[in-house]
C-alpha cells in the first residue's frame, strides 16, 4: 500500500487547534496537487492526488501527518456479523 508522510516544523496555534477539534485528524482527507504556472496569472493543475489521513502525531515543536490508503484487505466482507457478541441469544 502506498503511504507517505507530512512533517511540518515551527507548529502553529491555528494547526493545534485543528487537530484539537478534529480528534486527531484520522479520517481526513489531504489533496495533493502540482500546479504550473506558465505566464503571468495562468494556472495549470498538473495532476492532483487525494489520500487518506492515517495518523497524527504532535509535539511542542513539530506535527508529523501519516497518509495512506485503507486496505481493502482489511475489511469485513459484511457490515454485520451475527456472533455471540453481536447476536448472544442465537447462541
Amino acid at each position: 500500500m502506498p503511504t507517505a508522510a507530512i512533517e511540518i516544523d515551527n507548529v502553529g496555534r491555528p494547526l493545534t487547534q485543528w487537530i484539537t477539534a478534529s480528534q486527531g485528524g484520522v479520517g481526513a482527507r489531504v489533496k495533493v496537487m502540482q500546479v504550473l504556472i506558465p505566464a503571468v496569472g495562468a494556472i495549470r493543475v498538473e495532476w492532483s492526488l487525494t489520500i487518506g489521513v492515517v495518523s497524527v502525531q504532535m509535539t511542542q515543536q513539530q506535527v508529523v501527518v501519516r497518509l495512506g490508503y485503507q486496505s481493502l484487505l482489511d475489511r469485513p466482507a459484511v457490515a454485520l456479523r451475527y456472533d455471540l457478541r453481536t447476536a448472544p441469544g442465537l447462541f
